[in-house]
């Protein structure tokens, strides 16, 4: 990294994220700096490029953003590399308030052996301990294979392609991509995922049941003289305020799953 830097205010709407070191956002902690900021105290600048891409600071940045601001104090620095974004960040993290998980750490891993970084350059980047970081990477290697694995069998049920195609295209072995179609109905019955999608189903579906009473309930106390028409509004507001908080978090599971998975296939 260059040690040119300086310091800037930035606008939030400006910011772009295209990697993640963490595997999601600890909302507890966004929600502990986002008073310590509504009580005055100046936490220390994010640190991004300058094209604005995120380095370290995302939970600052949401701080910020629950409370309305708009802005917030930026450290800039001049780098294009992104193995050495991606490193920089996870040590950023390793320093700060909220060190990374091992999940965290795993995440961080898989984005390197995407890049195709060296697996003993891997744990000199992010200066993991060498028996334990060797078995981290190992492990993470491994789930990217069965990832692979994954992508070449919907290549085949979905796309059009034959065994020795997707074998080739993702570079899995024949005989093992033959082995795991073979066993992939009842992996598929093992994994949840239909339990998954009827859960999520009927979860939303009673939510929207239960906001349908109170919204019925409130009208009749509209309509009773219980509750003003001005209370009511209040109380509609308050519900798309929820609703749209809920879309927000969507979407930030979205993005971070297409940073994470987009083009992989």
């Amino acid at each position: 990294m260059s040690s040119k830097k300086k310091i800037s205010t930035v606008l939030l709407s400006e910011l772009s994220e295209d990697f993640y070191v963490r595997q999601h956002l600890d909302e507890d902690h966004a929600i502990y700096l986002a008073g310590l900021i509504e009580d005055g105290v100046e936490l220390p600048p994010i640190t991004i490029t300058a094209n604005y891409q995120v380095i370290d600071g995302r939970h600052r940045i949401t701080a910020h953003d629950l409370i309305g601001r708009k802005e917030i104090k930026a450290e800039i620095v001049e780098t294009t590399d992104k193995v050495e974004l991606i490193a920089t960040a996870y040590r950023y993290n390793t320093g700060g308030a909220l060190p990374p998980s091992k999940d965290d750490t795993e995440h961080t891993i898989r984005l390197l052996l995407e890049k195709k970084v060296s697996k003993k350059k891997i744990r000199d980047l992010l200066e993991l301990p060498s028996t334990l970081g060797k078995k981290w990477v190992d492990n993470v290697q491994s789930k990217m294979n069965r990832q692979k694995t994954m992508n070449a069998m919907d290549a085949i049920s979905e796309g059009g392609l034959n065994v020795r195609q997707a074998s080739e295209k993702y570079g899995v072995p024949i005989e093992k991509l033959k082995e795991s179609i073979s066993g992939r109905k009842k992996k598929q019955k093992s994994n949840g995922i239909i339990d998954m999608k009827r859960d999520l189903t009927s979860r939303y579906r009673s939510v929207g049941t239960k906001n349908g009473a109170t919204l019925s309930h409130l009208l009749e106390l509209v309509s009773e003289g219980d509750v003003s028409p001005k209370q009511a509004k209040e109380i509609i507001a308050h519900l798309e305020k929820l609703q749209t908080q809920s879309g927000g978090k969507l979407g930030e599971w979205k993005k971070r799953f297409e940073a994470i998975y987009n083009d992989k296939k």
